[in-house]
Order: structure tokens, then sequence, then C-alpha cells
């Protein structure tokens, strides 16, 4: 797989333009030429969102998702995948970028939400989704209340 920034091959202006014409709608996007995955970046993002939307679309190649849907926005043609294999790969991206082990870890050493997404280069709402979403965050207030 290699990871490639978008304003490599389009103007910065013209994803600016995109962003501003609809916000977020275009992140990541994987392609396969001559049987090789490329994941295009938007360059727009944080790093810790660009890591978050890289776990996605290594998740889409993990799961072997088709893209099987096309949808139009200013009149450009995007391919995309199905509402639930979206989830799909949100999911595992999350699980990739922090394993519930990692953050049982790092709740054991004290660290905020704050400080795991610093440590692990995402944002914080993502560090915060998988603090709620595994358990970690009851499991640390059990610990306490005992």
């Amino acid at each position: 797989m290699t990871i490639v920034d978008a304003a490599t091959l389009v103007p910065l202006a013209e994803l600016e333009e995109l962003e501003r014409i609809q916000a977020y709608a275009f992140s990541a996007a994987t392609f396969e030429v001559r049987e090789r995955k490329i994941v295009v970046v938007n360059p727009i993002r944080g790093r810790g969102r660009q890591n978050s939307d890289i776990a996605h679309e290594l998740s889409h190649i993990i799961l072997e998702h088709d893209l099987s849907e096309v949808r139009e926005l200013a009149g450009m043609p995007f391919r995309t995948c199905k509402p639930e294999e979206e989830e799909e790969a949100t999911a595992l991206g999350g699980t990739l970028l922090l394993p519930r082990d990692l953050l049982v870890s790092a709740a054991r050493r004290g660290a905020s939400v704050d400080a795991i997404a610093d440590q692990y280069s995402v944002t914080v709402e993502m560090a915060r989704f998988r603090y709620n979403t595994t358990g970690v965050g009851k499991q640390v207030a059990m610990n306490r209340s005992r």
C-alpha cells in the first residue's frame, strides 16, 4: 500500500474548493493501480484525522470491500462502499489505531483521553470514541470507586 498526499495530484485550491462546497466530502480514498493499492489522503485534515482516514482505508483493503456505489458531488462522480461496509471499516480502523489493551494500559497509567490522542497521533474524538465504546471508561470508573 502506498499513501499519497492529494495535493500532489490536484492543486490544493481545488481541494479547498471541494471542502467549501461540502465539508468533509473527501478525506481519503483507495485506488487500485496495476494491482497495487494507493491511498490518497486530504492534506487539509490534521495529522490525527489523516491517521484515522488511513486506518479506515486500510480496513477496507483488509476486509476486501468492493467500491460499488457511485455518488456525485459538484458534477464529479465518486465511488464508495455500502453504508454497512463504511461502518465496518470505521470500527476496524479505530481498533487498529487504538486496540483495547493499549487503552487499558494507558488508563492504568492515568492517561487522559487528550493524552492518549496526543501520544498515539489520533484525534481527541477518536480517542474518546474508542475509550468509551471499548468499555475502558466504565472499567476505570468502576476500579476507582472500589
